[in-house]
């Protein structure tokens, strides 16, 4: 009788900590020197949303012997307005979000590429246009990069949002980068791109 009360306390409290503290998860990694599915990769371009889009790129695994990762590489030719994008989303198992989430990323870009790429998360309950952004220039040799949840903005085509649900508390559903033709009211970036990415983890 004392063992099957303990049992029971038991099963008891780990449901109720799964209750209590169901954002803990567990830590996801995204190990880009093997090859994805073709269902879990997602290239969009301006070009692929917009009649009047120009831009155009792609996200390729690159079986190096020594060195094996993913190429996200293309070229930004936006609007007048700067309007101009590229984006590789890669889809997961839905991840918990956390205060003290943090999500990691090793890249490396080509020699002279002087882009500002964005991570960009998608949480679920969320319209597929909006992302939650956090810019890195990267340097001019590999590196990892490590962001808090508190560094994601919710954004729409540019725009900040201040209406949409808050990552923290919410259900990870997708990750990856972006390089965008605007940066800010006079500043704008054009041309060919390539960056290199090893890793992604949300941890």
């Amino acid at each position: 009788m004392i063992y099957q009360d303990f049992c029971s306390k038991l099963k008891y409290g780990l449901a109720l900590s799964v209750l209590l503290f169901p954002l803990k998860g567990i830590a996801m990694n995204i190990d880009l020197s093997l090859p994805l599915s073709d269902e879990q990769v997602e290239v969009l371009t301006d070009a692929s949303e917009r009649e009047l889009g120009k831009s155009g790129g792609g996200f390729f695994f690159q079986n190096n012997i020594r060195n094996p990762h993913y190429l996200f590489i293309g070229h930004i030719d936006p609007q007048p307005n700067g309007a101009g994008f590229v984006s590789a989303w890669i889809s997961i198992d839905t991840q918990w979000i956390s205060d003290n989430t943090f999500v990691k990323i090793d890249v490396e870009p080509a020699p002279g590429d002087d882009f500002q790429y964005q991570v960009i998360l998608q949480p679920e309950g969320v319209d597929k246009e909006i992302s939650y952004i956090a810019s890195f220039n990267p340097s001019n040799q590999k590196h990892l990069y490590q962001f808090s949840v508190n560094d994601f903005i919710p954004n729409y085509r540019g725009r900040v949002l201040t209406d949409v649900p808050k990552l923290k508390g919410n259900r990870l559903k997708k990750v990856g980068v972006r390089v965008v033709g605007r940066l800010g009211d006079d500043t704008f970036q054009k041309g060919p791109f390539a960056l290199k990415l090893y890793q992604i983890s949300v941890e």
